[in-house]
């Protein structure tokens, strides 16, 4: 019986873990098609404006959307390497929540050793993220509260 509860509950921790990665790729899915509609009304707003004037117009210079913007602002002040660049802006696209290395890990593409060197490297750098304390004693980190406040005024 004893060996059963336990096959039982592995069994609920990967469920578990497996709506947990889908509510990830569907919020991603959802932030990809925001973007996707920002990008189609500048190209419409484009075209307009390439209707009025016979001018190019060159977005080459422009970030592509307020994540870009927040994180190369960011960039200004400590110099970031790219993958610094994509877990800050991970860190941002998800500010309601902390994450540990493993979700980072699974929104970026990249090895959890990866991801918390990583974080200890911008640690090192900067105070941009916090180690929040879960009841689960995993290591979560979260943007500070100054830098999201500096991320939503861009």
């Amino acid at each position: 019986m004893k060996k059963l509860n336990v096959q039982h509950a592995r069994f609920k921790l990967a469920v578990i873990n497996s709506f947990r990665r889908l509510k990830i790729d569907m919020d991603l899915r959802e932030e990809r098609e925001k973007g996707m509609e920002e990008t189609i009304k500048l190209i419409q707003k484009d075209l307009e404006m390439l209707k009025e004037s016979n001018r190019p117009i060159d977005r080459a210079t422009e970030p592509k959307n307020t994540i870009d913007r927040a994180v190369e602002k960011i960039d200004q002040e400590i110099k970031l390497l790219p993958s610094e660049k994509k877990i800050l802006a991970i860190l941002n696209q998800y500010q309601g929540t902390a994450l540990t290395y493993i979700d980072i890990a699974d929104l970026s593409n990249l090895n959890p050793t990866t991801i918390k060197n990583t974080i200890n490297r911008i640690k090192d750098k900067s105070n941009f993220i916090i180690k929040v304390e879960s009841k689960d004693k995993k290591n979560r980190y979260t943007l500070n509260d100054k830098v999201k406040a500096r991320l939503i005024l861009t």
